[in-house]
């Protein structure tokens, strides 16, 4: 079971602002997290990484390539991460489905209310969705280097799952409103020991995420963590703007990681 840490140790740690150096323009989009037990709302909680045994046949990646569009299609559930922490739209909210492939946490936060803009550079696997009322999907290459396609727009809740451009950091953390949430989970240094992405520029160094989010939005969960199936290393935060109603008053949990 990994181990927790407090944010109070985190606001030590992490505390004071600095600047966050983006590096290696690279990307990468494969595989989805496992449900965890429970059905928690919010976590504030800290987990290290938990070893496990090195997996021996490194031919079996989570991927076929470490390309940013490969996504097994079978894989069509909300990332349980994401279903912990979304909660159910007040009128007016927007969601921003950032790289969507297939679409399934477009789906999964239309269905609780939000209006979504669903972003990808290949639309294919999201035509089933086309007219879908309160989900607009936009077609753009984040990597091409055209500027960032949604500028001065902010939304409620800013998904990001399995996709790392190091580029458009600080965009995406732009992109959260004053009250609004990010929900960033992808693979972390230590997943080549399991299969792919296994190119280090494809992962998340240690702490990444709460670099990108330092001085601009508050975390209120973090975990760094070795999941069982598939076999990977995931790093993920839910972090809020200064005007969230959860620095304020948190929203409750229900059971227990």
């Amino acid at each position: 079971m990994a181990k927790g840490i407090t944010f109070a140790f985190i606001a030590r740690l992490y505390g004071k602002p600095r600047p966050n150096h983006n590096d290696h323009p690279v990307a990468a989009k494969v595989g989805q997290s496992p449900v965890l037990p429970g059905t928690h709302q919010n976590l504030t909680s800290l987990f290290f990484n938990r070893q496990l045994p090195t997996r021996q046949d490194d031919q079996s990646p989570a991927s076929s390539t470490e390309s940013p569009a490969i996504m097994p299609a079978h894989l069509s559930q909300p990332s349980p991460w994401i279903v912990r922490h979304l909660q159910r739209a007040q009128p007016g909210q927007t969601a921003l489905d950032l790289a969507t492939g297939s679409g399934r946490h477009a789906r999964h936060a239309q269905a609780l209310g939000y209006s979504v803009t669903a972003l990808d550079r290949d639309l294919s696997r999201f035509d089933d969705l086309t007219g879908t009322p309160n989900i607009t999907p936009l077609q753009s290459d984040l990597e091409d280097g055209s500027p960032w396609p949604l500028p001065g727009r902010t939304f409620s809740v800013v998904i990001v799952t399995n996709y790392l451009y190091r580029p458009i950091l600080p965009n995406i953390v732009d992109a959260v409103a004053p009250d609004g949430l990010l929900l960033y989970e992808t693979f972390a240094l230590g997943n080549e020991r399991y299969g792919k992405p296994s190119n280090p520029n494809f992962l998340l160094r240690p702490g990444e995420l709460l670099d990108a989010v330092r001085g601009r939005l508050t975390p209120v969960a973090f975990e760094c963590v070795t999941l069982d199936t598939p076999l990977a290393i995931v790093q993920r935060i839910a972090a809020v703007g200064p005007n969230h109603p959860w620095l304020a008053s948190p929203p409750p949990v229900s059971g227990e990681l």
